[in-house]
């Protein structure tokens, strides 16, 4: 009997199985491919010690960057609180200058 795309039963069971074949070796092949090609590294001491002070400056200047953008952002805040502060005392001079008159 002919399935709704036109072809007979049998057929269409045939090409899901073979999907899910090549769906399966794709699975197998892939799970493998890392694991066939991971090395092991080894490592000598000194080049650890030398790896970690490298860390350690990397670090270092990761966070000496941070308290620069801090500063900066806190300057910032600084300037547009003045800002936003110059027209009332704009404001309050004016006002003043015209009272003396």
């Amino acid at each position: 009997m002919a399935e709704a795309g036109g072809l007979p039963k049998r057929k269409v069971d045939e090409e899901e199985d073979g999907a899910d074949a090549v769906q399966k070796r794709r699975r197998i092949n892939g799970s493998n491919f890392y694991e066939d090609r991971l090395q092991v590294v080894l490592v000598s001491p000194s080049q650890e010690e030398q790896d970690q002070a490298k860390n350690q400056e990397i670090e270092v200047a990761r966070a000496k960057k941070e308290q620069d953008r801090a500063k900066i952002y806190q300057e910032i805040c600084e300037i547009m609180a003045q800002k936003d502060n110059q027209p009332a005392e704009f404001k309050k001079k004016r006002k003043e200058e015209v009272q003396r008159k």
